[in-house]
């Protein structure tokens, strides 16, 4: 699938929604295990992963309106696939290119330009001198 064949509609679901193959896994898992509710500590376990990076992807992914926040508790409480349902489609699109071609899809998502309040905020950074 040439990137010139990746619909329309998932690559506007990957401009809007998707910054990193990270959030890309976790909202995959979630699909994949509806209607199941995951705690931030099973995604971490599942993944493999520190919980502090499953927590900030799944915060990214329900401000995205991909998942939704489904129960509070202790650690955070759980969440859950909940995407419109014209993102739905989509993100059956998404599962299959990232089950056939994820070079492809790890190119759709680090090969495009930065958004401008990502620059903006980029140019605000600290940064270490080398040495310090």
């Amino acid at each position: 699938m040439p990137d010139l064949e990746v619909p329309y509609e998932v690559r506007q679901l990957i401009a809007k929604h998707l910054e990193s193959m990270e959030q890309v896994e976790v909202l995959l898992l979630l699909a994949r295990n509806a209607p199941r509710s995951w705690s931030v500590s099973d995604v971490a376990s599942e993944l493999r992963w520190p919980q502090r990076g499953a927590q900030q992807c799944l915060e990214e992914l329900s401000r995205g309106s991909l998942v939704r926040r489904a129960g509070s508790g202790a650690g955070g409480g759980t969440y859950e696939y909940a995407p419109t349902p014209g993102d739905r489609d989509s993100i059956a699109t998404l599962m299959h290119i990232y089950d056939t071609r994820p070079l492809l899809l790890g190119r759709l998502i680090y090969d495009r330009p930065p958004t401008v309040a990502r620059s903006f905020a980029d140019a605000f950074r600290i940064r270490h001198k080398r040495g310090e």
